[in-house]
């Protein structure tokens, strides 16, 4: 019978602070024959292929670029409030919509599932 491995699910906010820390952690771990998904967002695409893991991005508004980061960063100093409503409140239902079934996937494969979440 074949080994199952632990799968591992990082939903990571696509900020550099939150997913590059993450991702040393799924390059060491996968050397352990882990197997690592992260969901974030598309600018870190390649990062995240670098270290062995499975990419995943993250859909419509969730799924921040530079030019977006940016634009939050120049309103936090005139609306903070409207910043911290479109930086985490406005990106929910996008960040939901590019999880569904994933967790489930792994369940029907009979695989023990782990997942992080860091918002």
């Amino acid at each position: 019978m074949a080994e199952s491995r632990l799968k591992l699910l990082f939903y990571v906010t696509p900020i550099y602070g939150h997913v590059m820390p993450l991702r040393s952690i799924a390059r060491a771990i996968i050397k352990y024959r882990y197997e690592v998904t992260f969901v974030t967002g598309s600018i870190y695409k390649q990062k995240i292929l670098e270290v062995g893991a499975t990419f995943i991005p993250l859909g419509g508004l969730s799924d921040l670029t530079d030019a977006r980061l940016d634009e939050l960063n120049a309103m936090a100093l005139t609306d903070p409030a409207e910043c911290f409503k479109q930086t985490f409140v406005d990106v929910i239902p996008d960040q939901f919509k590019s999880f569904p079934g994933r967790h489930e996937t792994y369940k029907q494969e009979g695989s023990q599932v782990s997942h992080y979440c860091n918002h």
